[in-house]
């Protein structure tokens, strides 16, 4: 459940209805300070993007955005300057594991790059793509979703940040 010390909300809670969950920081209004009890949201299918990617690593998620297919998407990832969105919109598919002509070229091109700080978070994309077709988004969800939880602390953890991480 969310709590407030106070009756009225802060301005900048996010409600996903899809999801059920709420977001809100503390935030000082006036001379009150919300309180709040942050209820965390753990990935779901909609975190399972078109390109294989797993939203539920992505430095954004939940904050800036809730997964590629979910209501609350980054802009950047609703734009898909790569195609996805609309290829997959044309073949009247969901993910491109579905797709006749995976791995296409374009898929092939998109997970050899970026390169950021040493790391390229699309590379494992074919891969995991193959996996969901074989075992399925919910197996794949379990395992990225393991992944990218420290075994800990359970803190999560992002594409970036993982091989640095150290439990607070």
């Amino acid at each position: 459940n969310l709590f407030y010390a106070e009756k009225r909300p802060p301005k900048n809670i996010r409600f996903c209805a899809q999801s059920l969950f709420c977001f809100c920081h503390l935030k000082k209004w006036g001379s009150e300070v919300y309180y709040t009890e942050v209820i965390k949201m753990k990935p779901d299918e909609k975190c399972v993007s078109v390109c294989g990617l797993y939203c539920g690593a992505c430095p954004a998620f939940p904050d800036e955005c809730h997964g590629c297919l979910s209501d609350f998407v980054r802009d950047v990832c609703k734009v898909c300057k790569n195609g996805f969105r609309k290829c997959a919109a044309e073949h009247q598919i969901t993910r491109c594991s579905e797709c006749p002509e995976f791995p296409c070229e374009r898929l092939k091109e998109f997970s050899r790059g970026p390169i950021i700080d040493g790391i390229c978070n699309h590379a494992d994309v074919i891969p995991d793509l193959q996996y969901i077709k074989n075992h399925g988004v919910e197996q794949y969800l379990r395992c990225q979703t393991e992944k990218y939880t420290c075994s800990q602390c359970g803190e999560r953890l992002n594409w970036f940040n993982r091989s640095k991480h150290k439990c607070r």
